[in-house]
Protein backbone atom coordinates (compact mmCIF):
# COMPACT_ATOMS: atom_id res chain seq x y z
CA UNK A 1 0.00 0.00 0.00
CA UNK A 2 2.83 2.39 0.83
CA UNK A 3 4.38 1.88 -2.62
CA UNK A 4 1.00 2.44 -4.24
CA UNK A 5 0.46 5.65 -2.30
CA UNK A 6 3.92 6.92 -3.24
CA UNK A 7 3.40 6.16 -6.94
CA UNK A 8 -0.09 7.63 -6.98
CA UNK A 9 0.91 10.84 -5.19
CA UNK A 10 3.95 11.23 -7.43
CA UNK A 11 1.85 10.83 -10.54
CA UNK A 12 -0.72 13.27 -9.22
CA UNK A 13 1.98 15.91 -8.90
CA UNK A 14 3.08 15.16 -12.45
CA UNK A 15 -0.47 15.65 -13.73
CA UNK A 16 -0.93 18.80 -11.66
CA UNK A 17 2.21 20.34 -13.08
CA UNK A 18 1.01 19.93 -16.66
CA UNK A 19 -1.92 22.36 -16.49
CA UNK A 20 -1.75 24.11 -13.12
CA UNK A 21 -2.88 27.45 -14.52
CA UNK A 22 -6.29 26.26 -15.78
CA UNK A 23 -9.40 26.48 -13.61
CA UNK A 24 -10.43 22.97 -12.72
CA UNK A 25 -13.85 21.89 -13.96
CA UNK A 26 -15.73 18.79 -12.85
CA UNK A 27 -15.28 16.13 -15.54
CA UNK A 28 -13.43 18.74 -17.60
CA UNK A 29 -16.73 20.27 -18.77
CA UNK A 30 -16.26 22.78 -21.52
CA UNK A 31 -12.63 21.82 -21.98
CA UNK A 32 -11.15 20.02 -24.94
CA UNK A 33 -8.36 17.85 -23.57
CA UNK A 34 -5.09 18.22 -25.39
CA UNK A 35 -2.72 15.34 -26.18
CA UNK A 36 -0.59 16.02 -23.09
CA UNK A 37 -3.63 15.85 -20.81
CA UNK A 38 -4.85 12.60 -22.39
CA UNK A 39 -1.38 11.11 -22.03
CA UNK A 40 -1.31 12.10 -18.35
CA UNK A 41 -4.70 10.39 -17.89
CA UNK A 42 -3.34 7.19 -19.46
CA UNK A 43 -0.24 7.31 -17.25
CA UNK A 44 -2.37 7.77 -14.12
CA UNK A 45 -4.60 4.83 -14.99
CA UNK A 46 -1.67 2.58 -15.89
CA UNK A 47 0.29 3.52 -12.76
CA UNK A 48 -2.68 2.78 -10.52
CA UNK A 49 -3.40 -0.46 -12.39
CA UNK A 50 0.20 -1.63 -11.82
CA UNK A 51 0.43 -0.57 -8.20
CA UNK A 52 -2.93 -2.08 -7.17
CA UNK A 53 -2.85 -5.33 -9.16
CA UNK A 54 -5.52 -3.92 -11.42
CA UNK A 55 -7.80 -2.59 -8.66
CA UNK A 56 -8.68 0.83 -10.07
CA UNK A 57 -11.37 1.27 -7.43
CA UNK A 58 -8.66 1.34 -4.76
CA UNK A 59 -6.94 4.12 -6.68
CA UNK A 60 -10.22 6.01 -6.99
CA UNK A 61 -10.77 5.66 -3.25
CA UNK A 62 -7.35 7.19 -2.57
CA UNK A 63 -7.97 10.04 -5.02
CA UNK A 64 -11.31 10.74 -3.30
CA UNK A 65 -9.60 10.81 0.10
CA UNK A 66 -7.12 13.35 -1.27
CA UNK A 67 -10.02 15.32 -2.76
CA UNK A 68 -11.77 15.56 0.60
CA UNK A 69 -8.51 16.59 2.27
CA UNK A 70 -8.18 19.43 -0.25
CA UNK A 71 -11.83 20.35 0.28
CA UNK A 72 -11.26 20.57 4.04
CA UNK A 73 -8.39 23.02 3.49
CA UNK A 74 -10.55 25.01 1.02
CA UNK A 75 -8.26 24.17 -1.89
CA UNK A 76 -11.19 23.66 -4.22
CA UNK A 77 -9.20 23.51 -7.45
CA UNK A 78 -7.11 20.62 -6.15
CA UNK A 79 -10.23 18.93 -4.77
CA UNK A 80 -11.86 18.98 -8.21
CA UNK A 81 -8.63 17.71 -9.77
CA UNK A 82 -8.61 14.75 -7.35
CA UNK A 83 -12.29 13.96 -7.94
CA UNK A 84 -11.66 14.11 -11.70
CA UNK A 85 -8.79 11.66 -11.28
CA UNK A 86 -11.03 9.37 -9.25
CA UNK A 87 -13.59 9.51 -12.06
CA UNK A 88 -10.97 8.24 -14.52
CA UNK A 89 -10.52 5.20 -12.27
CA UNK A 90 -14.09 4.49 -11.08
CA UNK A 91 -16.75 6.72 -12.71
CA UNK A 92 -19.63 5.12 -10.79
CA UNK A 93 -18.31 6.02 -7.34
CA UNK A 94 -20.95 8.35 -5.84
CA UNK A 95 -18.44 10.19 -3.63
CA UNK A 96 -17.02 11.83 -6.75
CA UNK A 97 -20.31 13.51 -7.62
CA UNK A 98 -21.01 14.42 -3.99
CA UNK A 99 -17.60 16.09 -3.94
CA UNK A 100 -18.41 18.00 -7.12
CA UNK A 101 -21.69 19.20 -5.56
CA UNK A 102 -20.03 20.55 -2.43
CA UNK A 103 -17.02 22.04 -4.21
CA UNK A 104 -19.08 23.81 -6.87
CA UNK A 105 -21.27 25.23 -4.11
CA UNK A 106 -18.26 26.48 -2.18
CA UNK A 107 -16.89 28.07 -5.34
CA UNK A 108 -20.15 30.00 -5.73
CA UNK A 109 -21.32 28.32 -8.90
CA UNK A 110 -25.03 28.49 -9.84
CA UNK A 111 -27.43 26.39 -7.81
CA UNK A 112 -28.50 24.50 -10.94
CA UNK A 113 -24.90 23.30 -11.37
CA UNK A 114 -24.64 22.21 -7.74
CA UNK A 115 -27.97 20.42 -7.90
CA UNK A 116 -26.99 18.61 -11.08
CA UNK A 117 -24.12 17.03 -9.15
CA UNK A 118 -26.41 16.17 -6.24
CA UNK A 119 -28.76 14.48 -8.73
CA UNK A 120 -25.86 12.43 -10.11
CA UNK A 121 -24.98 11.36 -6.58
CA UNK A 122 -28.57 10.52 -5.65
CA UNK A 123 -28.90 8.33 -8.77
CA UNK A 124 -26.13 6.17 -7.36
CA UNK A 125 -27.00 6.32 -3.65
CA UNK A 126 -30.62 7.31 -3.04
CA UNK A 127 -31.91 7.94 0.46
CA UNK A 128 -28.56 8.51 2.16
CA UNK A 129 -29.19 10.71 5.17
CA UNK A 130 -25.99 12.86 5.15
CA UNK A 131 -26.40 13.45 1.40
CA UNK A 132 -30.03 14.54 1.78
CA UNK A 133 -29.07 16.79 4.67
CA UNK A 134 -26.18 18.35 2.70
CA UNK A 135 -28.54 19.04 -0.18
CA UNK A 136 -31.04 20.62 2.20
CA UNK A 137 -28.36 22.77 3.83
CA UNK A 138 -27.18 24.11 0.51
CA UNK A 139 -30.76 24.88 -0.56
CA UNK A 140 -31.25 26.70 2.75
CA UNK A 141 -28.07 28.72 2.19
CA UNK A 142 -29.54 29.74 -1.18
CA UNK A 143 -32.79 30.85 0.54
CA UNK A 144 -34.70 27.94 -1.00
CA UNK A 145 -36.20 27.13 2.39
CA UNK A 146 -39.30 25.30 1.17
CA UNK A 147 -37.22 22.91 -0.91
CA UNK A 148 -34.64 22.61 1.88
CA UNK A 149 -37.38 21.45 4.26
CA UNK A 150 -38.26 18.67 1.81
CA UNK A 151 -34.68 17.33 1.92
CA UNK A 152 -34.36 17.70 5.69
CA UNK A 153 -37.69 15.88 6.13
CA UNK A 154 -36.54 13.08 3.82
CA UNK A 155 -33.39 12.72 5.93
CA UNK A 156 -35.36 12.74 9.18
CA UNK A 157 -37.83 10.16 7.87
CA UNK A 158 -34.89 7.77 7.54
CA UNK A 159 -33.04 8.81 10.70
CA UNK A 160 -35.16 10.84 13.14
CA UNK A 161 -32.05 11.56 15.25
CA UNK A 162 -29.90 13.07 12.49
CA UNK A 163 -28.65 16.25 14.14
CA UNK A 164 -27.63 18.20 11.03
CA UNK A 165 -31.13 17.86 9.53
CA UNK A 166 -32.68 19.08 12.80
CA UNK A 167 -30.24 22.00 12.86
CA UNK A 168 -31.34 22.99 9.35
CA UNK A 169 -35.01 22.69 10.28
CA UNK A 170 -34.44 24.78 13.43
CA UNK A 171 -32.74 27.53 11.41
CA UNK A 172 -35.56 27.62 8.88
CA UNK A 173 -38.19 27.69 11.64
CA UNK A 174 -36.32 30.53 13.35
CA UNK A 175 -36.14 32.54 10.09
CA UNK A 176 -39.88 32.00 9.59
CA UNK A 177 -40.67 33.09 13.16
CA UNK A 178 -42.00 29.61 13.97
CA UNK A 179 -41.04 29.42 17.63
CA UNK A 180 -42.83 26.08 18.20
CA UNK A 181 -41.02 24.48 15.24
CA UNK A 182 -37.71 25.93 16.39
CA UNK A 183 -38.16 24.56 19.93
CA UNK A 184 -39.26 21.17 18.60
CA UNK A 185 -36.08 20.75 16.58
CA UNK A 186 -33.83 22.12 19.32
CA UNK A 187 -35.28 19.50 21.70
CA UNK A 188 -34.69 16.80 19.08
CA UNK A 189 -31.07 17.96 18.75
CA UNK A 190 -30.52 17.76 22.51
CA UNK A 191 -32.16 14.32 22.65
CA UNK A 192 -30.05 13.00 19.74
CA UNK A 193 -26.84 14.32 21.29
CA UNK A 194 -27.61 12.58 24.57
CA UNK A 195 -27.77 9.28 22.70
CA UNK A 196 -24.22 9.63 21.43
Amino acid sequence: MHAFRKIFVGLIFLVVATDASAKEMPLWEGLQKNARMMEADKKLIESVRQSTNGDLKAGAKRAIELGWQSFETRDFETAIRRFNQAWLLDPENPAIYWGFALVTHQRGEPLETVERWFAETEKRIPNVVPLLSDHGRILEEQNEDKRAVEYFNRALAIDPDYVEAHVGMARIAQKAGDLAGYELHMKAIAKARKKT
